[in-house]
């Protein structure tokens, strides 16, 4: 496998633009998270808030040069958040006053390597944000199964569809059935009962027609749903609150501030509050309205120690795994029981989330929030697994995404590392070492200031950490080994017993063999000679059968002739006897003297013609012999 070529390389040219704004000052707002980079088929995208542009690196072509795409329409309000669609055709420029779409450059374009590009650019909704001061934006993504469309969540509780092609006019309209436009000083509002997320599902089949469903967070706790694909009217009430099952008391809290809809099979739901707990459910689409099930609550471990994390943004990355940026810093969360409720094993209840931090921008509680700045997944097969974050102070930090938590492995390469018993002992010794926490990159900024008091709970916490995680695990992964080599040690006295037995029957066996061979070889010598002499016999035999000449043949046909002849003549002497007879008994009484003179010269013919036929019968029984003494 080749070596993954290096992450930082690629996104110099992004860190030498960042260098530029860190000296031109920060954002309007400070402590609001914001997500200004975005990574869409090999091209990395960030938004200047100063020079009012894109600013794009073409990474995929290994191109270092620093690419400016101005916009024919800018922004005039802050933006905060950058995402593209699936295609890359696209790109939101999202702020709480407006959005803007910015139709991307084409490959050619890119292949030109220009310096400076011009694209086209236009607000949505340009007359409604200004009209309406007090509506604000709080969530906005593109649809999964048209990259066409953008979803708008504002704060009057409505969740707005725009066309690219007509982004004045939304063509799909979803609110609340209490919805009565009310902003940000609204008594609902106060309460917690506007809308404050929401996230696309996976794709469903409805009365064979592919439908997208939608979940909605409110402030106080509760999810709505809608749909999108199959919906006639313009508009539609969201429908809800969806039942969660087991129900809770303070209805899983009642400060949620962000949602995610991770796309495995079936959907995980997570509810994030800025309190520092995310809720996990599994929707179950069992009727009309699906169904949460609550599998788990989480809280991010801080290491300032403190609960609060304000606003949260959640990053998809795999289906069982997902990442948390927030004021304090980001963390990794894996659900493992994902994978395993995937694989059809069901709900066993003895995995749960593991939460690892990644960046901390806040270690102590006395720090200022510093929120991210920045937030980019790189996931492609040419680079390693792992993130792109930018502080508060436009620093970038490469964090490479914990390897236990990464399947890259095919089913292929898992049903032969299942099936191989020498895999066994290093995934034994991969889970002794496996760090259920880890200390983060710590990235405060150049104003933290920090007591000697602080550095010394942070220092204990991170040898404890080191001794618990690291240490500990390396003393019970040597003793392991230990065990494993007296194991072997003992199986390899046994084999080689086992080995001197076969050597000693093998020479056994090879003396046989020789014998055996000796007496093939004679039992072969006398066959050999036995078939000889058949073959000789059988030769002799050959020439001793007699051969019938063509003479004889014709002697034969003559004597057959011969025979028939005389039994036709001996039929002729029978008549002639029984004529003879007649004759003798008609002339009794008459002329005796005639009839004796008769009778003389009838009794001398016949005793002329029995002559006759003796000698004939004596001359074929002569020519028989003959015939039979040739043959």
């Amino acid at each position: 496998m080749a070596a993954a070529v290096d992450v930082g390389a690629a996104f110099r040219p992004i860190i030498d633009c960042l260098k530029n704004i860190q000296q031109g000052g920060l954002l309007e707002d400070p402590n609001q998270v914001h997500n200004l980079i975005t990574l869409s088929h090999g091209i990395v995208y960030f938004w200047d808030n100063t020079e009012a542009e894109l600013v794009a690196v073409n990474i995929r072509a290994g191109n270092d040069r620093l690419t400016r795409v101005s916009c024919t329409n800018p922004p005039v309000f802050s933006v905060l958040r950058v995402c593209a669609n699936q295609r890359g055709t696209h790109l939101a420029l999202v702020g709480q006053e407006g959005i803007t779409i910015v139709q991307l450059p084409t490959r050619e374009r890119w292949i030109s390597n220009e310096e400076r590009l011009l694209c086209r650019s236009c607000p949505v909704a340009e007359r409604f944000f200004l009209t309406a001061l007090n509506v604000r934006i709080y969530d906005c993504k593109w649809h999964p199964g048209n990259d066409s469309h953008l979803a708008i969540l504002t704060s009057d509780n409505y969740l707005r569809v725009y066309s690219v092609d007509e982004s004045q006019t939304p063509e799909l309209v979803f609110s609340l059935a209490s919805s009565e436009g009310s902003g940000l000083t609204s008594l609902g509002a106060a309460l917690g009962e506007n809308l404050v997320a929401f996230d696309f599902g996976s794709v469903i089949q409805k009365d064979d027609v592919c439908v997208w469903p939608i979940f909605v967070a409110n402030g106080n706790g509760d999810v709505f749903y809608a749909e999108t694909g199959r919906t006639v009217a313009r508009r539609c009430l969201m429908q809800g609150p969806l039942a969660m099952l087991p129900p809770a008391e303070d209805n899983f809290g009642w400060d949620a501030v962000a949602l995610l809809c991770l796309r495995s099979h079936p959907s995980v739901l997570v509810l994030a509050t800025s309190s520092g707990l995310l809720h996990h459910f599994v929707v179950i689409h069992e009727e009309a309205v699906p169904t949460l099930f609550h599998y788990e609550s989480v809280r991010l471990p801080l290491l300032s120690g403190e609960e609060g994390i304000g606003v949260v943004q959640l990053a998809p990355f795999r289906p069982s795994l997902y990442l948390c940026a927030h004021e304090a810093g980001l963390h990794q969360l894996s659900l493992n029981w994902v994978d395993a409720m995937e694989a059809g094993e069901g709900f066993s209840g003895g995995e749960s989330c593991q939460v690892l931090p990644l960046v901390c921008t806040r270690p102590v509680e006395s720090a200022d929030p510093s929120p991210v700045r920045g937030l980019l997944v790189v996931d492609e097969t040419r680079w390693e697994p792992s993130v792109v974050v930018i502080t508060a102070e436009w620093e970038v930090v490469f964090v490479r995404l914990k390897e236990e938590h990464i399947h890259r492995q095919s089913e292929e390469q898992l049903e032969l590392a299942s099936s191989s018993g020498q895999d066994s002992f290093e995934r034994r010794v991969q889970n002794l070492l496996r760090k259920e926490e880890t200390l983060p990159l710590l990235k405060g900024g150049s104003r933290l200031q920090l007591t000697q008091e602080e550095c010394f709970l942070m220092l204990s916490k991170a040898s404890q950490l080191l001794r618990e995680q690291y240490l500990n695990k390396f003393v019970l992964v040597r003793q392991e080994i230990e065990r494993r080599k007296r194991i072997l040690a003992n199986q390899k006295t046994v084999q080689m017993d086992k080995m001197a037995h076969l050597l000693r029957v093998k020479q056994d066996i090879s003396t046989n063999a020789e014998e055996l061979a000796e007496k093939y070889e004679s039992i072969l010598a006398e066959e050999e000679r036995l078939q000889r002499r058949v073959e000789h016999m059988h030769h002799q035999l050959q020439e001793r059968i007699p051969q019938v000449s063509s003479e004889e043949r014709a002697i034969s046909k003559e004597l057959q002739a011969m025979q028939s002849k005389l039994q036709q003549l001996e039929l002729v002497a029978k008549k002639m006897q029984t004529k003879h007879s007649y004759q003798k008994a008609q002339l009794i009484g008459r002329h005796k003297s005639v009839v004796l003179e008769e009778d003389t010269a009838v009794h001398r013919m016949a005793h002329s013609q029995g002559e006759l036929l003796e000698q004939v019968v004596h001359h074929v029984k002569t020519l028989r012999q003959e015939l039979d003494h040739f043959c």
